[in-house]
């Protein structure tokens, strides 16, 4: 090779060089998406979290994709049916019984523990996200329905100490007389206060080990009549007139929701100074039985159609172990049980979230493990149908057998 060759070659090769060192050895960008559900100050953290973690790993671009729970679950239905979901997923917990019946419907994130760590959580923590042996998702906190009061009401109507029976409920509504309510219940809760009610009363679980409806039609009946009550006494005001505005403004005295959902409910009360506390869960405990439930507030998990399994882990590992998002995040997806995330919680900044989630440990010991079809949507609405048919004068045996029908096929 002549002089002049070898020194183009050497420019070449010094060229190459040079383009490789230069670029960092830099990944080829890699696409993934996000999705969940939520208020909008979970959108404004998550969003930074996001940047955050991109400024981190700047060959990833992380695509946003969030909504309201009202519209969420049906959309999230069309896109796992159509296999479009994206890459990482808030997911709720009986989506894993609705689309991983088998353990197949997300990805074993078991065969990802390069890029996530696992360490700060119990095995027994885990096992509630995993179906068939294999880890479809990793819970981010524990949830129940608790109850709260608001003292500052209460003793305005002459009551100095909060509830803490069933008795005392049924009294608190008879003083306030329809002027305000001792309970407000969602859709939901009040069909999770009447099982604990009913599950206290004949000591039956409301659905087997094996998930279908264990009650009898006597049972459905009691169940229902108790929903009834619940309207009817002025208990809780109907689900249509369901809003946080009622506790801000005193009209509601209380409220049954999820520790997840307390802060946003007493949100208004508390900056009017009012003292709002959580109660002791109500029962007459009979047959030893509470009658209440515990469950994974939210789960993430990842999609089985994941084109991009390791960085999708990555990301994830970041959602659950990194502390920046841990402090971003706080307590707003239920008091987390991640040890390493517990760490970097501000106990007395979270005082009230972190009260709920003490009343809820204190208990859980007597508290069954929701399953996950528990709160089925055709479910609840068939419960509801049925419950306001007997607020119309509908004869309770009519409406106990219909219902006692559709809940054995809805948990066939």
């Amino acid at each position: 090779m002549s002089r002049s060759g070898k020194i183009s070659s050497l420019i070449l090769t010094f060229c190459i060089l040079t383009s490789f060192f230069a670029s960092g050895c830099a990944k080829e960008h890699v696409d993934i998406s996000f999705s969940w559900w939520g208020q909008p100050n979970r959108e404004e953290y998550t969003l930074k979290g996001i940047e955050a973690y991109e400024r981190e790993y700047d060959y990833v671009t992380v695509n946003p994709v969030s909504g309201s729970w009202a519209n969420y679950p049906n959309e999230y239905k069309v896109k796992m049916e159509a296999g479009l979901e994206e890459d990482v997923m808030q997911i709720n917990y009986d989506w894993l019984l609705k689309y991983s019946a088998d353990g197949n419907g997300y990805y074993d994130l078991s065969e990802l523990e390069d890029v996530i760590n696992l360490n700060g959580y119990k095995s027994a923590e885990l096992k509630l996200g995993t179906v068939n042996g294999k880890l479809n998702a990793i819970p981010v906190g524990l949830n129940s329905n608790i109850f709260y009061y608001n003292k500052t009401v209460f003793e305005e109507y002459g009551i100095m100490s909060v509830p803490r029976t069933w008795d005392d409920i049924f009294n608190a509504a008879r003083i306030m007389n329809g002027e305000a309510y001792p309970l407000m219940m969602s859709q939901k809760s009040i069909m999770f206060a009447a099982v604990a009610y009913t599950e206290q009363q004949t000591g039956k679980p409301f659905i087997s080990s094996s998930g279908r409806l264990a009650f009898s039609k006597n049972d459905v009946k009691m169940l229902i009549n108790m929903a009834a009550y619940f309207v009817e006494k002025k208990i809780t005001p109907p689900v249509s007139q369901f809003s946080a505005d009622f506790v801000t403004n005193g009209k509601a005295a209380g409220f049954f929701t999820w520790v997840t959902d307390a802060d946003y409910m007493a949100k208004g009360a508390r900056e009017l100074d009012n003292v709002i506390v959580t109660g002791d869960y109500p029962g007459a405990y009979i047959y030893n039985r509470s009658g209440y439930y515990i469950k994974p507030s939210v789960l993430y998990a990842i999609s089985v159609n994941t084109e991009n399994p390791e960085e999708a882990g990555r990301f994830l590992n970041y959602l659950i172990n990194d502390d920046y998002f841990a402090t971003l995040q706080g307590n707003d997806k239920g008091f987390p049980i991640n040890d390493y995330v517990i760490r970097n919680i501000d106990k007395d900044e979270a005082s009230f979230s972190y009260d709920a989630y003490l009343r809820m440990e204190s208990d859980e010991e007597r508290m069954q493990l929701e399953y996950p079809g528990m709160e089925d949507p055709e479910a609840i609405l068939a419960f509801e149908r049925a419950y306001n048919a007997v607020l119309k004068g509908v004869d309770p045996d009519i409406e106990a057998a219909a219902l006692y029908n559709e809940l054995r096929t809805i948990w066939k």
